[in-house]
């Protein structure tokens, strides 16, 4: 549409007429993936194991693209790399879309919204789709709250212990 991107509400940037999903959003939630990366990713959904890609540290790709005779090697690193980010979307994007239909957040914002902004925004949709104002939020400032006692454990072998 010829407009310049724009930052968004939820700290990144939009280009109108475009939903740039950021795959990263969804990924960030799955507790079962320990280390959030692509390799990581793709694998945990069956998509590319790991001892079945070429795998390059990021600070060593240079190196690559430097020597001629391992440029081969950053080729396939990179089809690996677009290999696993489509099948990541194949199967992220039925979930993000229905996210997104749900909540009434646009697509590419859905992934990078709380959870409870996710659950405002369906509430939102829904009183617009009722008819209905939903009320503001209330905003209340900061209270601190007193904590428990934290006593230093004893060295030993416990027992009756709740």
């Amino acid at each position: 549409m010829g407009n310049p991107p724009e930052p968004s509400v939820y700290g990144h940037w939009s280009i109108i007429g475009r939903a740039n999903v950021d795959l990263y959003n969804f990924i960030e939630e799955i507790n079962e993936i320990k280390v959030k990366s692509l390799d990581r990713a793709a694998e945990f959904f069956g998509i590319m194991k790991r001892s079945e890609r070429v795998l390059i540290p990021g600070h060593r790709i240079h190196e690559y693209w430097d020597d001629k005779n391992k440029r081969e090697l950053l080729l396939k690193y990179a089809r690996d790399d677009v290999v696993s980010t489509y099948g990541l979307a194949e199967k992220l994007l039925p979930f993000a879309i229905q996210l997104s239909s749900i909540s009434g957040l646009p697509l590419d914002q859905v992934g990078a919204a709380s959870v409870g902004a996710r659950v405002e925004w369906m509430i939102f949709y829904e009183a617009v789709k009722r008819g209905e104002l939903a009320p503001n939020r209330e905003e209340r400032p900061y209270e601190t709250y007193k904590g428990a006692v934290v006593l230093e454990p004893r060295p030993g072998l416990h027992e009756n212990i709740a």
